[in-house]
């Protein structure tokens, strides 16, 4: 029996709206970064300047103490978030959630002033963890296969950014300068992706590199005071945001990941939301006293919650989800499937003006919903 359908599309458009920024007045300490656990967004840490490292399992209502000293910076493994690497002016690490540590700063050979300043642990395996130093003659990437028992140099360079593809965890990419690098089996080799300098002029040092989950060919680089994007994986750049070089500085960017047209923005002293992938920027949050200024930013995995780390302290928002009935766009063209009649099944080709959440539904001849795609 041949079948027949009529097709709609409903581009639903939301956006995540932060409310006001508040201090959680249990952490008041200079932060150099918070981390959040991937698999519960009521587990924090938070690295302080001169507190150590904090620990919240209630969402920030308490705090434990887990380590003393300044902490730079707190990676959680994502396939088992009990395991914790955190650095100092050495490297530290942990696999029952921060009770207990293990110091691995004897086995990286640092010298003097010499400090680890990113990890990565590989999502393909917990053993498998990046690091990048820092020093007077100690610029260059780590690697251990083993749990940070034995390392090895896989790049000699002052490294100022380094993630994992989240499209593809063997494919490494790094900051160095103002050149952006890439290894395609996880640091065996390296080639350049791009020269922000000779392409722009640009020559501060990459801040963060960011990629959006699904969509493999779009990435975002962060310098000091340009914010470019790629639809090509590095072949061409536009600026999507600039800052004043003489009063501010870029920080960090977050992706949704339920949205990925939100983006947040983070500089010196501003918080910056884009609803439409960076298009359009609004300032959502700013210091109102001096001495004042930011250095890094976290998205809770529900997407409930925003932190902020400051030199007066962690400061919180909390997020709601915006749809505004304004913005359904309901679509009764450039849509068709083939064969119409069919039997036993047909394809579905759609054109939509922008991009957005696409939620495609079927009914029948009498308007009942029969299955949502």
């Amino acid at each position: 029996m041949k079948k027949y359908i009529s097709l709609f599309i409903i581009i639903i458009q939301c956006s995540l709206t932060a409310q006001d920024f508040y201090r959680i007045d249990s952490q008041p300490y200079s932060t150099m970064a918070v981390k959040i656990d991937p698999s519960n967004s009521d587990i924090i840490y938070n690295c302080t300047w001169n507190a150590g490292a904090n620990k919240s399992t209630d969402n920030g209502e308490t705090w434990t103490n887990i380590f003393e000293g300044r902490i730079y910076n707190i990676a959680i493994d994502e396939n088992n978030s009990n395991n914790l690497y955190l650095s100092n002016n050495g490297l530290f690490k942990s696999t029952d959630g921060g009770s207990s540590w293990e110091d691995l700063t004897p086995n990286l050979g640092l010298e003097g002033e010499d400090a680890v300043r990113e990890i990565l642990i590989s999502p393909l395996d917990p053993n498998l963890v990046f690091i990048s130093t820092a020093g007077f003659d100690a610029y260059y990437m780590l690697k251990t296969t083993n749990g940070g028992t034995n390392w090895e140099i896989v790049f000699y360079g002052q490294i100022t950014a380094l993630i994992s593809n989240v499209n593809n965890p063997y494919h490494l990419l790094i900051g160095v300068f103002h050149y952006l690098m890439q290894s395609l089996n996880n640091s065996d080799s390296w080639e350049q992706v791009y020269d922000f300098y000779q392409g722009f002029g640009d020559g501060a040092n990459i801040i963060s590199i960011v990629m959006q989950l699904g969509a493999p060919r779009i990435l975002y680089v962060q310098m000091h005071y340009n914010l470019y994007k790629s639809h090509d994986f590095g072949s061409s750049w536009e600026i999507l945001l600039s800052v004043n070089e003489d009063e501010d500085a870029f920080q960090d960017l977050i992706i949704s990941k339920k949205n990925p047209r939100n983006l947040f923005c983070l500089t010196s002293y501003k918080v910056l939301k884009s609803i439409n992938s960076g298009e359009d920027w609004e300032v959502i949050f700013t210091p109102d006293t001096t001495n004042f200024w930011f250095d890094d930013l976290e998205l809770a995995p529900d997407e409930e919650s925003l932190y902020l780390s400051t030199t007066l302290g962690l400061y919180k928002a909390d997020l709601v989800t915006d749809i505004d009935e304004d913005q359904f766009t309901e679509l009764k063209y450039d849509i068709h499937n083939y064969p119409n009649p069919f039997n036993p099944t047909t394809n579905i080709v759609y054109q939509i003006p922008k991009e957005g959440r696409v939620v495609i539904k079927l009914y029948d001849i009498l308007g009942r919903e029969i299955q949502d795609l």
